[in-house]
């Protein structure tokens, strides 16, 4: 792939921006046309002309970025072109939306055009900055979000047959997932750890599908929501190795406010 040539501007949503010596910050991108990059932004705590607040989190710039053949590449100047401030006032909303951030961040290569996943980000910020009702509901659009960002990555669950003996399992019925295998295991083969309704085995299989779109979630009851919890969470740590940090504050504060 070609690299990003000095004075070419890329949409960018922001992932992650950390402090770097006395006055640089170090953000982590998801661009439209390159994928994930990690870029140098010389000066970026001292000069409000380039950067604004345009290098926190839950925002989409515009970008000048400039990519060579180091790991971390350089910004020049970005503009905030969207930003989410009914996340960033909800601290709610604001833990999950730190969720899935870290998810992209953590489950994509770098350089590597992803646009589905870019997209996928956009809609879901989006639409958790707008939507009402409990937190429940927040929570399982985040859930939507983890499965369906896994399957655009590779790592959709199997949720139809049998990992190790291929036995399929009935449509709209309980099912037993594990998720190491990725896949439902049935009785005969030893099972998996985590049961399944056909509820919650219809959610999975609906935010995996090509015609899937968060404005198209359905509710789900508490328990099932908590089925489904497990089932992802399982997934996402077997998948990168280790669970997401901003997933143990998000726990915290959904006990709080229910």
């Amino acid at each position: 792939m070609l690299p990003l040539v000095s004075g070419e501007f890329s949409d960018a949503l922001v992932l992650r921006a950390v402090d770097y010596r006395d006055a640089d910050r170090i953000v982590t991108l998801l661009t439209e046309s390159h994928g994930k990059v990690a870029v140098l932004a010389r000066s970026a705590r001292r000069s409000k002309k380039r950067f604004g607040g345009s290098l926190e989190p839950y925002a989409l710039i515009e970008a000048e970025v400039r990519l060579g053949r180091g790991e971390v590449g350089s910004i020049a100047k970005a503009r905030v072109k969207r930003s989410f401030p009914a996340i960033l006032s909800d601290l709610t909303r604001m833990s999950v939306a730190a969720v899935a951030l870290e998810l992209v961040r953590e489950a994509l290569p770098e350089r590597q055009p992803e646009p589905e996943v870019f997209a996928l980000s956009m809609e879901f910020l989006a639409h958790l900055a707008e939507m009402t009702g409990p937190p429940g509901a927040q929570e399982q659009l985040l859930l939507a979000f983890e499965v369906r960002c896994l399957g655009l990555l590779g790592f959709a669950p199997n949720l139809d047959t049998c990992a190790r003996c291929g036995r399929r399992a009935e449509d709209g019925q309980a099912a037993l997932f594990d998720p190491a295998a990725g896949s439902v295991i049935c009785r005969s083969c030893g099972g998996g750890p985590i049961k399944l309704s056909g509820e919650t085995r219809r959610a999975m299989a609906r935010a995996i599908s090509p015609e899937w779109s968060v404005a198209g979630l359905q509710p789900l009851a508490d328990a099932n929501r908590g089925q489904l919890r497990r089932a992802i969470s399982g997934l996402v740590e077997d998948t990168l190795g280790r669970p997401l940090r901003a997933s143990g504050s998000l726990a915290q504060i959904l006990e709080i406010t229910g």
